[in-house]
């Protein structure tokens, strides 16, 4: 989902510039959909969600945002890519952004890119929060049975609390048997 995507570039971003970034809303964004600050942007990231979308859809769409960063002008921006790009693409998209804002081959992360930093150990954290990128190696489901992933509880008790009746199952009296136990 796009929401998703912007969640998770976000998230990335956060951890490599150690600094806690917001989501934007929607889609009167203005070109940013997550940054350190809406009133004074030093920090501006752009998560587009373009796997199946053809390069020349992705440049006129940049194209627009382009006009967003220049007027924002913030120190550095970041765009986060769900496809892979040539390094003449890339170069492209410096040379549109460049004259307004810190940006290079450093601020662009290709889906490759992506999947590189979800690899590294310092990143598991963020692939754990997104279950939907999981490659459900032995790795992941053990953790999993191993309950080693955080699961919002709250959220759950909530849910709980909201209904009226309760009726036990039988699978509710062995699960309560055995934590007895």
């Amino acid at each position: 989902e796009p929401r998703e995507f912007a969640e998770l570039s976000r998230d990335i971003l956060q951890k490599i510039v150690k600094k806690r970034l917001y989501l934007a809303d929607g889609p009167y964004d203005e070109g940013m959909d997550f940054t350190d600050s809406f009133q004074h942007p030093c920090i501006v990231g752009q998560a587009k969600r373009y796997m199946f979308t053809p390069v020349g859809q992705l440049m006129r769409q940049l194209e627009k945002e382009k006009a967003h960063i220049e007027k924002v002008r913030p120190e550095a921006y970041y765009l986060f890519i769900s496809k892979n790009l040539t390094r003449k693409c890339q170069e492209k998209i410096i040379s549109l952004f460049r004259p307004f804002t810190g940006f290079g081959f450093g601020h662009i992360f290709t889906l490759a890119e992506i999947d590189e930093l979800l690899q590294k150990e310092e990143y598991r954290d963020v692939l754990e929060k997104y279950p939907k990128l999981w490659n459900f190696s032995i790795e992941i489901l053990s953790k999993a049975l191993y309950k080693h992933i955080d699961f919002d509880t709250r959220e759950i008790l909530l849910n709980i609390q909201s209904f009226s009746e309760f009726v036990p199952t039988e699978s509710y009296c062995e699960c309560m048997e055995l934590l007895e136990r």
